[in-house]
């Protein structure tokens, strides 16, 4: 009796012993962003935590952005916040830097004052953080951010890749960063324990949320597309309208080589103009540069976007109206102005398609002898004038007109003598004579 006893106990024991262990082990943690990737797929897999979400206001996204850049340039060793009487003081990079950590952080990686240089990457140049996406996971006082994007120097070459975690106390308008030591292939790979309940404030890391205007956002895009096009041109084309691309480029590397070519001005690109369409399905962010030319960003959530860089490529509901209603006089001059904004965004497999075929096969026999001809005839940036306009029994118009330099109005004026026939479909072709 007291055998069978002893063996009861002995069960009970190891019963109780094995629920516990399997209450430890599905007993998930607190304050857990876990997302994983579906197995054999590389899009982003099953969302485990149901709080973690794209950022939906545009002052966190870009509040965060600022701040991934204060964090880079806090790891900037040439910066002179760290110079005393021209001299490099260590300490007080190791001050700046320690004091934006994340408490959890710093504990993780056993960092104190004097190692945090040791445990974080260093740069010698000022850097720049383009956000690509942004996720948020939201609690009472804190929010935590979780970033993907790249970093870039001021020459606009591409340093590296960047997953990065900030959190943001709500309550004492603070913020530490999370550096990510691992190699990720997606931001819903990253898998954050953040036990963070608060951030104390210190000298360094009060944060100051970003005002954001229409003018802000619209300059935001024009400078990610400038940015992204000079060090990954890959990235930026992805976001480019798909329809649109296909026509316009047909592939990445006719994209690269559009960029390579126009290096120089598209390192030069400013917002000029802007003009904000609100529809109920996305905002529509149309920007003008100094040279007129057109950037236009249809957004349907916080940087989720698409974008053309013209109003030709592609039918325009609105140009179609206009053109129905217009007299021939005016239907000839609105396809010049659509051939020359074709020549000056550099267009020129898009302008070529439109001369009429003999003259094409006489004067040019690709694109290429058609392009160096434009380039050594006109200027960089055309603006048109039209002064005369004629047309014959036969539907044939030609249209007198002189071309000026937009960037110095004062250079000699080209005289152009352009002939048109009017096709179906809002089509037509064209031929031109320069008038020595």
């Amino acid at each position: 009796m007291k055998k069978i006893v002893k063996i009861m106990i002995i069960l009970l024991i190891l019963i109780i012993i094995l629920t516990i262990v399997m209450i430890c082990i599905l007993k998930e943690p607190k304050n857990n962003i876990l997302i994983k990737n579906t197995v054999g797929s590389g899009d982003a897999g099953e969302q485990l935590n149901s709080n973690i979400h794209d950022v939906t206001e545009k002052t966190e996204y870009y509040t965060v952005k600022n701040y991934i850049g204060s964090y880079l340039k806090a790891l900037n060793k040439n910066s002179t916040t760290y110079y005393n009487r021209d001299k490099y003081d260590e300490t007080i990079q190791q001050e700046y830097v320690y004091n934006i950590l994340s408490e959890s952080y710093i504990k993780s990686a056993n960092i104190t004052m004097k190692n945090v240089l040791a445990k974080v990457s260093l740069y010698s140049e000022n850097l720049k953080f383009l956000p690509i996406k942004i996720k948020s996971i939201e609690e009472e006082n804190l929010n935590t951010y979780i970033a993907y994007g790249i970093i870039v120097n001021l020459q606009n070459k591409y340093i590296s890749d960047l997953y990065i975690v900030v959190n943001l106390d709500l309550k004492n308008k603070t913020f530490a960063v999370e550096p990510l030591n691992k190699t990720y292939n997606h931001i819903d790979d990253i898998d954050i324990k953040n036990p963070n309940k608060s951030i104390e404030k210190n000298d360094y890391n009060e944060y100051i949320v970003q005002k954001v205007t229409n003018q802000y956002v619209t300059n935001e895009y024009v400078s990610l597309y400038k940015i992204l096009s000079l060090s990954k041109p890959e990235i930026i084309y992805g976001f480019m309208q798909e329809d649109y691309r296909n026509k316009r480029f047909g592939s990445l590397n006719k994209f690269k080589q559009y960029v390579e070519e126009n290096k120089n001005e598209i390192t030069q690109i400013k917002l000029d103009e802007y003009l904000v369409n609100n529809y109920d399905d996305y905002i529509e962010y149309v920007a003008k540069d100094q040279y007129e030319n057109l950037y236009i960003f249809k957004e349907s959530a916080v940087a989720n976007y698409t974008f053309t860089l013209d109003t030709y490529t592609l039918p325009q509901e609105k140009f179609d109206k206009e053109y129905a209603k217009a007299s021939n006089l005016n239907k000839v001059a609105m396809n010049i102005d659509k051939f020359f904004q074709m020549i000056n965004a550099k267009d020129y497999e898009s302008a070529y398609s439109v001369l009429v075929n003999n003259f094409k096969q006489t004067n040019f026999k690709n694109v290429e002898v058609f392009k160096q001809y434009m380039k050594s005839k006109l200027y960089t940036y055309n603006d048109v004038n039209f002064v005369k306009f004629s047309d014959d029994i036969s539907g044939v118009f030609t249209y007198y007109i002189e071309i000026s330099n937009r960037e110095n109005n004062k250079d000699k004026k080209i005289k152009m003598n352009v002939v048109m026939q009017l096709l179906e479909e809002n089509t037509y072709q064209l031929s031109f004579q320069i008038v020595d």
